[in-house]
């Protein structure tokens, strides 16, 4: 793909055939509008958002596409997963459809069935947790229990797309959990279905066995089962949010500064240069903008690396020597619009541009060393890919964890 080239974000759908054997074992076991072969919702369900498929699929390469979409009740998962069992069907989970890692692709060994888990919407609240079903969505299960002045403490980029049972299977980390840790500190237990029979235990406060449901649902992107329901921890909700933003001449000086900080805030985020210029360049320029401009170019951090800020009914405010302050302005954008980067993220696409997440977690003995190592990747090597022209990395720091 020329970055010149202009795409509508669209793709015709192919032709597929209808597999009438299947509807008929499905319409003995699902209400009929539990299940689907429309060509569109079978397309759908057969891709993530990586951008090796969507590079191919905008050049007419698509995945294999599932032969049928069932959206089970509870009263009929065990059913069709006996179908995996004994008719040997591959059944494929969907949840948001929100994977970078290419996790709706799938090697074809015969008939094969998405199960998509929106209809999977258990709502329970106990003292201090939840149990929800794995089909909510992130924002969706968020609202639900703020109307109770709860949160789940879990906000990843893909809150209004990801479910509950996608953040379980794939260990998913929110933008806040310097404060309430990853899906893996807020979980307590699952209930796991599968082909052979149901895994669930009682939910107590500590358990002594060697596997428990939630080792068995962390991590396992539908490898050991079905995840239909999770108990979850719950905190109050925070009554005010602070921000301060503070911008550093270089990406080296923020990490140093970082480090040292024991208390941590609830959200640390530290943009490299790249970053921050794509940052700062990208808001509408008013005059309180070209203001800051001139302030931090006075400073000599023109060109430097920026570090926001927020905490939950605390001061945001940090004491870094060499840092230079400029209020809280940036922090309550960036709050504002923090969950956009997906939707900008469709927009470069549309006009050939492509972008893509590689996350990894380092010491901080090793940060400089990986970010150095990372640029000059992309800036001095030739890169085979599936696509042609400049690479534009930025890197940040957005979640710090002490080491066990």
């Amino acid at each position: 793909m020329e970055p010149s080239e202009a795409w509508d974000g669209n793709v015709e759908v192919p032709d597929l055939k209808t597999d009438s054997d299947l509807a008929g074992y499905l319409s003995m076991i699902l209400k009929k509008n539990n299940f689907t072969l429309n060509p569109e919702e079978r397309f759908v369900h057969s891709f993530g958002q990586s951008s090796l498929e969507i590079c191919r699929m905008r050049d007419g390469i698509f995945p294999d596409i599932v032969d049928a979409v069932v959206f089970s009740e509870y009263s009929e998962i065990k059913p069709l997963l006996k179908l995996d069992l004994e008719k040997g069907f591959q059944i494929t989970i969907y949840g948001g459809g929100t994977s970078v890692t290419g996790g709706h692709i799938f090697k074809r060994r015969g008939r094969v069935v998405s199960l998509d888990t929106k209809n999977l919407k258990e709502f329970r609240r106990g003292i201090g947790y939840v149990v929800l079903g794995a089909g909510f969505k992130g924002q969706e299960a968020e609202n639900l229990i703020n109307t109770h002045g709860l949160t789940l403490g879990n906000f990843p980029e893909s809150i209004k797309f990801s479910t509950i049972g996608g953040w379980i299977a794939t260990i998913a980390s929110g933008q806040e959990s310097n404060q309430y840790g990853g899906i893996e500190n807020i979980l307590l237990s699952a209930k796991v279905s599968r082909s052979d029979g149901e895994v669930q235990q009682p939910l107590v406060p500590r358990e002594s066995s060697l596997l428990d449901t939630k080792t068995l649902a962390l991590g396992s992107e539908g490898r050991r089962g079905l995840i239909t329901e999770a108990a979850l921890n719950t905190y109050r909700s925070p009554a005010n949010r602070s921000f301060s933003v503070y911008f550093f001449r270089t990406f080296s000086e923020g990490i140093n500064a970082i480090k040292k900080i024991r208390n941590l805030p609830s959200v640390i985020r530290l943009s490299d240069e790249p970053e921050t210029m794509f940052s700062m360049g990208t808001a509408h320029e008013d005059t309180m903008k070209r203001v800051l401009r001139r302030y931090i170019s006075a400073r000599g951090a023109q060109k430097g690396s920026m570090l926001i800020v927020m905490n939950n009914d605390a001061s945001a405010l940090l004491n870094i020597p060499g840092a230079i302050y400029t209020g809280p302005r940036i922090g309550r954008k960036w709050f504002r619009e923090r969950y956009a980067r997906p939707y900008i993220r469709n927009e470069l696409w549309k006009r050939g541009i492509v972008s893509d997440t590689l996350e990894t977690s380092a010491s901080w003995d090793n940060v400089e060393p990986l970010h150095s190592k990372v640029l000059d990747a992309f800036s001095e090597k030739p890169l085979k890919l599936v696509v042609k022209g400049s690479f534009f990395p930025i890197f940040p720091i957005s979640t710090i964890q002490d080491l066990p």
